[in-house]
């Protein structure tokens, strides 16, 4: 477990605290001559990262009991107070076993955590345990099957930025399945991040999200690759499996071009199956010109549920588009578009 200042203060904390309650009988003690005491903190992990930090309230009222290790024989109890605190005192040297009582944390959490669950008391020994309760941390497969409403910790990589787009929707993907988090509460979340995301699963467009998300920056990554499918595989997001992930398409012509209230869409078609590619308007894509029926484009993006049972790719910045041919002009000519030609 890795120091952190709230740890410090509740070590320093502990001891006192209990040499203080010596002989009060605050604490229910079953055995012989006292030798050593486990005393520890209960609190609340805010950020998922299973360790006491500065911030971290403690959880009064949870009841822990210590057992005769490899047995269910109670030798003391406690409930930690109001600052998240417990202490057993008197306790004869031996091996024990934590135990919480489950029905002593609320309903909507749970013990994720307890940092030594078989503890050694030896003569004048004192022990410091350290319990969190908070919400569980899922993969996000585990998430998405989750039924709406339930509250949980996910970890991944951001696919594009918090503000990429305008409803602030953010992808997540950690190499087996991607979601979208809806209303993220964090501005300054940008593609390619190690985040942990919390929020309370949902749907949306018949597909699961997670929904008011905050969101605890990890780490700078990698930026992950890009699934390289056909067009009708996108269009179907294959059955679901690919719902918020990142794809490319290869080799499209534009069939049709549409101007819509949030950007200008495109109908692309590798032979396998229309795709709808959305151009958001609130991403900068420089000129639309090269983008009309019988252009050849490379297409990358996210998949986003239209509603009615089909997904539309959202490309996230400019450089996710690649025109490969442009559209032939009356006369054998080719037009010229702004885009890069490769």
């Amino acid at each position: 477990m890795r120091s952190s200042p709230s740890i410090v203060v509740a070590l320093s904390l502990l001891a006192p605290l209990i040499l203080g309650c010596m002989g009060t009988g605050e604490d229910r003690v079953l055995g012989i001559d006292a030798t050593g005491m486990v005393g520890g903190l209960v609190y609340f992990d805010a950020n998922g990262d299973r360790a006491p930090d500065v911030g971290d309230p403690g959880v009064a009222n949870v009841r822990v009991r210590l057992l005769v290790s490899g047995t269910q024989d109670t030798v003391a109890r406690a409930s930690s107070d109001g600052n998240g605190f417990f202490r057993m005192i008197q306790l004869p040297v031996g091996s024990y076993h934590i135990a919480i009582d489950s029905t002593s944390v609320a309903d909507s959490v749970s013990v994720v955590s307890i940092d030594t669950t078989d503890v050694t008391v030896a003569p004048d020994d004192t022990v410091p345990v350290f319990v969190a309760i908070s919400f569980p941390k899922v993969s996000i497969t585990a998430a998405r099957g989750l039924a709406a409403g339930e509250k949980v910790f996910v970890d991944g990589v951001t696919l594009n930025g918090r503000d990429t787009f305008g409803d602030q929707t953010l992808h997540l993907t950690d190499g087996e399945a991607a979601i979208r988090a809806t209303r993220v509460r964090n501005a300054g979340i940008f593609a390619n991040d190690s985040v942990r995301l919390l929020g309370r699963t949902a749907t949306d467009n018949g597909q699961p999200t997670l929904d008011d998300v905050s969101v605890f920056l990890l780490a700078l990554t990698g930026a992950p690759g890009a699934d390289v499918v056909t067009s009708a595989v996108a269009g179907s997001a294959d059955g679901g499996r690919f719902d918020a992930a990142l794809v490319e398409v290869r080799t499209t012509t534009i069939q049709d071009t549409l101007t819509v209230g949030d950007g200008f869409q495109l109908t692309v078609d590798d032979g396998s199956g229309p795709l709808s590619v959305l151009l958001d308007k609130d991403v900068a894509f420089g000129s639309l010109t090269p983008f009309v029926p019988d252009a050849v484009i490379d297409a990358k993006g996210l998949l986003v549920p239209d509603g009615a049972g089909a997904w539309i790719l959202k490309p996230r910045t400019s450089t996710d588009l690649l025109l490969r041919q442009v559209a032939p002009l009356a006369g054998g000519q080719q037009s010229v578009g702004g885009l890069p030609q490769h």
